[in-house]
């Protein structure tokens, strides 16, 4: 009785994953309805593909055209800054790399690749007023800009090389 049973069992697993496997006269006709339109497809004259806009072409520039009114701006003059508000300005701006020391001469490398040195001036301009900033000091966490009689020092926000 025992092997019936297992005969049994044997049949319904095989049974079971053949079931779904072959189709119905209508589900076959439906596919083959559908293959058929698919490879008709092929009679039909080539499209022309150059029109078509592709996610990868570059935004192709737009011509805006607008009506641009010339309104004489009033001209106003600002006093010049004092030494400390120029030298805050200034200091916000100028944004050296980093320093480069070796023995007691120091230098600034700055974004454009040029260095400048300990002692060494810069022209700042503000509002049409020229400033000249003097590197006081420099180290190796920072550096200090003098302007008249005031003095700013500040330290690089970051390095790039070797951690300790």
């Amino acid at each position: 009785m025992n092997k019936f049973f297992a005969v049994i069992l044997v049949a319904l697993c095989l049974l079971g994953n053949a079931w779904g496997q072959v189709d119905t006269p209508d589900a076959r006709s439906n596919l083959l309805q559908g293959l058929k339109s698919t490879l008709d497809n092929t009679r039909l004259e080539a499209s022309d593909y150059s029109t078509l806009q592709t996610p990868f072409a570059p935004p192709k520039e737009v011509e805006v055209v607008e009506e641009i009114r010339e309104v004489a701006a009033p001209v106003v003059r600002r006093s010049r800054l004092g030494d400390s508000a120029a030298l805050g300005i200034i200091s916000e701006q100028f944004k050296p790399l980093g320093s480069l020391i070796l023995g007691t001469r120091a230098v600034l490398q700055l974004p454009n690749g040029k260095t400048i040195k300990r002692g060494d001036t810069f022209s700042a301009s503000i509002a049409g007023y020229s400033y000249d900033v003097v590197i006081e000091e420099i180290t190796g966490n920072g550096y200090t800009l003098k302007l008249g009689s005031a003095e700013v020092s500040k330290n690089f926000t970051s390095t790039s090389g070797a951690s300790r």
